[in-house]
């Protein structure tokens, strides 16, 4: 939000601007706290040092009925401290703690009855754990993807399982990711939006990974040398993106966009020569270009 301040001299060469009172409030900004200021050109960044005030919330299970887990991972990734949830089935009590075990990272059960538990983050949200999840989260997916492709070639689909369960430990990952965005914002905090969307974007690229896994393993798919090939190529696509992340640089850009094209044109020229079991492999690997493709322009904005 945009707003002015007039600036106030104080002594012979101090100049003074106050802070706006709700974001002193929201990133818990007391008298005698120490700010960041960065200076960039023209501008001055202001960043709280001081850990955001808790959040806590109280919810009625029986009203999430089968979504009750979503709404859980909701709140956590909202970055709610303290979470009450209250419920009329004892049994409720069990699918939170799958959730905890999941997606839920930091979060425990701090206390419980019949009727309610209450359940408390006793790690707490750091600004320098979200880099090294973040990192995890590209590990993890480049991880399925390679790995998979020996297993296409030979296919022996028995061996995706293990690559399949990996897209419960990227959820973890992304989840930590999102809760941080949400407590602490980002190093940037006007390209935040950004990065939400980059983290948001693999979490569902991996989920594309775990569909296609899914369905090799329950129809058996004979994958021909052409559909192979181009899930190599896709690889390849992901793991220049995934350079291009850390490492920045128009070429890079290029290049991935290069391959999305080739992915595009190979796919149209093979499609009426494929079975239709393979037609739904394709559509897969053409999905998850396009979700690989899409990550390009908030990366370039987040370097800019």
């Amino acid at each position: 939000m945009d707003m002015r301040r007039k600036i106030v001299q104080q002594g012979a060469a101090t100049l003074m601007v106050s802070l706006p009172a709700q974001w002193a409030k929201q990133n818990n900004i007391k008298k005698g706290d120490e700010v960041e200021v960065e200076e960039k050109g023209s501008q001055l960044h202001v960043l709280s040092t001081t850990a955001p005030e808790n959040k806590s919330v109280e919810v009625e299970l029986n009203k999430f009925g089968p979504y009750l887990s979503r709404f859980l991972e909701a709140f956590y990734k909202a970055g709610y401290d303290e979470i009450k949830a209250t419920f009329q089935d004892p049994g409720a009590l069990n699918e939170v703690q799958n959730c905890l075990g999941k997606e839920m990272s930091g979060l425990e059960i701090f206390d419980q009855s019949k009727t309610y538990c209450v359940l408390q983050d006793i790690e707490g949200v750091s600004k320098e754990k979200f880099d090294p999840a973040l990192k995890r989260v590209f590990y993890l997916l480049l991880q399925m993807s390679e790995e998979a492709l020996p297993i296409l070639r030979s296919q022996k689909y028995e061996e995706l399982k293990p690559l399949r369960f990996l897209e419960e430990s990227n959820n973890r990952f992304t989840a930590i990711c999102i809760r941080s965005l949400s407590k602490l914002g980002y190093k940037k905090p006007d390209r935040m939006h950004f990065m939400y969307f980059i983290v948001e974007k693999l979490e569902q690229i991996a989920d594309q990974f775990k569909y296609l896994f899914d369905f090799l393993m329950q129809n058996k798919v004979k994958v021909s040398k052409q559909v192979v090939d181009l899930y190599g190529l896709l690889c390849k696509m992901l793991r220049e993106y995934y350079e291009f992340f850390y490492k920045f640089n128009n070429e890079k850009a290029k290049k991935v966009d290069k391959m999305r094209t080739d992915i595009i044109q190979i796919s149209n020229k093979i499609f009426k020569k494929i079975s239709k079991e393979e037609i739904m492999v394709l559509h897969f690997i053409m999905a998850i270009c396009q979700m690989v493709f899409e990550l390009v322009e908030p990366t370039v904005a987040l370097n800019f």
